[in-house]
C-alpha cells in the first residue's frame, strides 16, 4: 500500500474499532435524518456504523452487523433506477438471524423487495407530526402504553399490499400502513421517523429494537474506546518512530494530540500553523493555552503570506478547502524535513482530529447522482488531502461523533475551556468569507465582527447554550446612513446553532433585544459594515457553515448551497435580499417622488393643485415602493431557489429595480396630470405650457 493511497489507509484504519464491538449497521438511502439514527443507536451504548445503501453484500458481511437499519430517503421504490438492496441481502440476514428495521423508504424497500406493493400515497402523502394507532400485542410495540402515539411523518408513497408473512401493526388516521412486522424473520418496518424528537416514543422504539428484538449488548463506552485507541497508536507507531500532529486549537485536534502524547511522549511534535485564516488573536491565545494548560510540545509556524497568495482569486469553497489542505501538508513536509535533520530520520506519521461526521459527509448515499450522501463538502481532514500524501495518518477520533470526543477529552483531563470551545472549521475563515478572501479587506472585517459577536454571546451568558456561533462576510454592499452620511458598505451575516454532534442543527432563537444590541455594536464600531443579518436556516436543509459553490455552466457563474442546488437557502438570502432591495426601493421611490413634484412644478401646476393630488401620489409611491421590494424579494429568492443568478447579479437586479421605479415615476406623473386635468376640465391631449 503506497503512502499516497489515503482512501485505502482510511478503509484499513476504520476496521479496528468496529471489529471490537457489537455493530448495528445503518444503510444510508439519503434521508436528512440518517445521521440521527446513528446517533440514537450510540446514545444507547451500541456502536453504529453507517454505510451507503448501495454497498455490496460483501461489504455488509465484512462489517459483521448484529442488526441492520435501513434509512429513509427521497426516492420512490416503484421508479426505475431507485436504490435497491444488494442481491442476497435478506437471505444473508435470515441465515445469520440478523434483525432488520426499515424506516420510511427503508420500509418501502422491504415491502417492494419481498413481493409487496408500494404506490404513490392517495391525497399526496403525510407530512409533519400526527397520531398513529398501533397494535399492542405486536412484538414491535410490546409493552407500549396506549394504542396511539404522535410521530413524525414525511412520505409521499405508501405500502398498499404487504409481502407474505407480514402483518400491519400500525396505521395513520388516514388509514395508511405505518408499521409492519414479520416476527418469524425479525423484519420490521416503520413509515414514520422514530429517530427525531418529534416522535414522542421513537426513542423507546429504537431501544426496544436494539435490546429486546435484536438482543444486542451495549458495549460502546468511552473508557473502553480510549484504551483501545491508545493501544492502536502503540501498535501502529514503531518504538523509534516520531509523529507530527496538526494542531488547530479546536477540541478535535487537541483531544487527538493529548491522546497520542500520552502514548508517545516527546516523540510527538505538534505544529500550529498560522495560515492567515485564524480568528482575532487566535494564534496568541491558542499558544498560551497549549503552554500553560496542556503542556504539549508545540511549534508555531507563520505561513500566512504563502497561503493567502495561493488563495488569491479563489472563490469556490471546494477549491479553497483543497488548496488549504495541500498547503498544510506542504508545511508539515517542510517541518518533517527540518526534524529529519535534527533527529537523523524523517517522521512518517501525521495525527489529525478527523471525526466520524467528516467521514460520513465525504461519502454519499445512492440516488444522488454521485458516488460516495452527495459530497456535501470535501472535509479539510478527509477530501481535502492531496493524493500524494507523504505521511501515514493517525486518526484516533475517526469513528467518534463530536459529543463522544468531548467525553473522551474529559477522560484525558483536557481543560473544560477547550472541551467547551465552539467548533472551528479546518479551512478557517476561508469558508466564512463568501468569495475571494484577499479582496475587500474581508478577513480583517470578519475578524472584528466575529470578535464583537462572540464576546456579546459570552457577556449574555449564552456561549455554553450554543453549539457553534460565528460571523460570515457577504460579498454584498448595501446603502445605509451612518453619522448623518450616506454609506455604501458591506453586509455581514451572523449564525448560531444548537446541536449535539453537528450532523443536524437548529438555529438559536436569540431574543430580539440581543440581536439589536449586537447589530448596533457591529455597525457602530467596525468600519466598512452598515448592515447585519441573522441566518435562521437549520441543518438540513442548510449546512452549518455557509458555503457558496460556483457552477460554471454555459459561461455563467452561478451559486448554490453545498447540500443541494441552492445558494444560502431561500430563508437566509431572502432576508438579505429583502433588506437590501427594500432600502433601495425606499430611497429610489422617495427620490422619484420629489423628482415628480419638481417636474410638475416646471409644467406650471400650482402647489395647491399638487397638494390636492397628494393622495394619488402617496398611493402611487406606495405601489412603486412595494413593487421594488417585491421585485427584490423575488430576485433574492430566485438566486437561492433556482441557482441561476449569482451574487454578481445583485447589482443588475438593483438596476432593474431602479428601472422599475422610473417606470412608476412616469405612472405617478401621468396620474397627476390625469387627475388635475380632469378637475380643471382639460383633456390629456391639450397642449401644456
Amino acid at each position: 500500500m503506497g503512502k499516497g493511497d489515503t482512501s485505502e489507509k482510511a478503509a484499513t484504519m476504520s476496521h479496528g474499532v468496529f471489529s471490537r464491538h457489537t455493530v448495528c449497521l445503518v444503510l444510508d438511502y439519503g434521508s436528512q435524518y440518517t445521521q440521527l439514527i446513528a446517533r440514537r443507536i450510540r446514545d444507547n451504548g451500541v456502536l453504529s456504523m453507517l454505510l451507503p445503501g448501495d454497498v455490496s453484500l460483501d461489504r455488509i458481511k465484512e462489517a459483521q452487523p448484529k442488526a441492520i437499519i435501513l434509512s429513509g430517503g427521497p426516492n420512490s421504490v416503484h421508479v426505475e433506477g431507485a436504490p435497491r438492496l444488494p442481491d442476497g441481502f435478506f437471505e444473508y440476514c435470515d441465515e445469520h438471524s440478523i434483525p432488520v428495521l426499515g424506516i420510511c423508504y427503508g420500509m418501502q424497500l422491504i415491502v417492494h423487495t419481498l413481493g409487496g406493493e408500494v404506490k404513490s400515497a392517495t391525497g399526496g402523502g403525510e407530512y409533519g407530526r400526527m397520531p398513529v394507532h398501533t397494535v399492542s400485542d405486536s412484538i414491535l410495540y410490546e409493552g407500549v402504553d396506549g394504542p396511539s402515539q404522535l410521530v413524525w411523518m414525511s412520505h409521499g408513497d405508501e405500502a398498499v399490499r404487504l409481502p407474505d408473512g407480514f402483518v400491519c401493526v400500525g396505521k395513520s388516521e388516514q388509514g395508511a400502513v405505518v408499521a409492519i412486522e414479520s416476527p418469524s424473520r425479525k423484519i420490521f418496518g416503520l413509515q414514520y421517523h422514530p429517530e427525531v424528537v418529534h416522535s414522542e416514543r421513537g426513542g423507546e422504539t429504537i431501544k426496544h429494537f436494539l435490546f429486546d428484538l435484536a438482543q444486542l449488548s451495549g458495549d460502546w463506552k468511552m473508557e473502553n474506546v480510549l484504551e483501545e485507541e491508545m493501544e492502536k497508536v502503540r501498535k501502529q507507531v514503531g518504538p523509534k518512530d516520531h509523529v507530527i500532529c496538526a494542531l488547530s486549537g479546536g477540541v478535535d485536534s487537541t483531544v487527538a494530540a493529548t491522546l497520542v502524547h500520552k502514548v508517545l511522549g516527546d516523540r510527538l511534535h505538534c505544529v500550529f500553523v498560522d495560515n492567515g485564516l485564524l480568528r482575532y488573536k487566535e494564534g496568541e491565545r491558542v499558544m498560551s493555552t497549549f503552554k500553560e494548560h496542556l503542556h504539549l510540545p508545540v511549534t508555531k509556524i507563520d505561513d500566512s503570506k504563502r497561503m493567502l497568495s495561493k488563495l488569491a482569486g479563489v472563490s469556490d469553497p471546494e477549491k479553497k478547502r483543497k488548496t488549504i489542505g495541500a498547503g498544510f501538508i506542504d508545511v508539515f513536509s517542510e517541518f518533517a524535513t527540518k526534524l529529519e535533520n535534527e533527529l537523523g530520520h524523517k517522521p512518517k506519521f501525521l495525527v489529525q482530529g478527523t471525526l466520524y461526521p467528516d467521514v460520513i459527509e465525504s461519502c454519499p448515499p445512492p440516488g444522488k447522482g454521485q458516488k460516495h450522501s452527495h459530497t456535501i463538502k470535501s472535509h479539510h481532514n478527509v477530501g481535502g488531502l492531496p493524493e500524494d500524501l507523504q505521511f501515514d495518518l493517525i486518526e484516533p477520533l475517526r469513528e467518534l461523533f463530536k459529543d463522544e470526543v468531548r467525553a473522551m477529552g474529559r477522560l484525558l483531563g483536557v481543560p473544560e475551556q477547550f472541551i467547551a470551545r465552539h467548533p472551528f472549521p479546518g479551512p478557517g475563515l476561508a469558508v466564512r468569507v463568501l468569495g475571494d478572501v484577499t479582496e475587500n479587506n474581508a478577513l480583517d472585517i470578519l475578524r472584528d465582527v466575529d470578535e464583537v459577536y462572540i464576546n456579546a454571546i459570552k457577556e449574555h451568558g449564552l456561549y455554553d447554550k450554543i453549539w457553534q456561533a460565528f460571523a460570515v462576510f457577504l460579498p454584498i454592499k448595501s446603502v445605509g446612513v451612518q453619522g448623518d452620511q450616506r454609506t455604501h458598505s458591506y453586509v455581514v451575516g451572523l449564525r448560531a446553532v444548537t446541536s449535539s454532534d453537528g450532523m443536524t442543527a437548529d438555529w438559536y432563537p436569540f431574543e430580539p433585544s440581543f440581536l439589536q444590541y449586537v447589530s448596533t455594536k457591529i455597525c457602530n464600531t467596525i468600519r466598512g459594515v452598515n448592515r447585519v443579518v441573522y441566518d435562521v436556516t437549520s441543518k438540513p436543509p442548510g449546512t452549518i457553515d455557509l458555503c457558496i459553490m460556483e457552477d460554471h455552466r454555459e459561461g455563467e457563474s452561478t451559486t448554490k448551497q453545498s447540500t443541494s442546488q441552492h445558494a444560502l437557502t431561500p430563508y437566509s438570502l431572502l432576508s438579505i435580499g429583502s433588506a437590501a432591495f427594500a432600502g433601495a426601493a425606499v430611497l429610489t421611490g422617495t427620490t422619484h417622488y420629489y423628482g415628480t413634484a419638481k417636474a410638475l412644478s416646471k409644467e406650471g401646476i400650482p402647489p395647491s393643485s399638487r397638494y390636492q393630488a397628494f393622495p394619488v401620489a402617496a398611493k402611487a409611491l406606495t405601489v412603486s415602493t412595494l413593487g421594488c421590494v417585491l421585485f427584490g424579494a423575488l430576485a433574492a429568492w430566485g438566486m437561492t431557489s433556482f441557482g441561476q443568478v449569482g451574487y454578481k447579479s445583485v447589482g443588475v437586479s438593483i438596476s432593474d429595480a431602479i428601472s422599475l421605479a422610473k417606470q412608476q415615476r412616469e405612472i405617478i406623473q401621468n396620474e397627476f396630470r390625469k387627475r388635475l386635468q380632469s378637475s380643471s376640465g382639460q383633456h390629456p391631449n391639450d397642449d401644456q405650457p
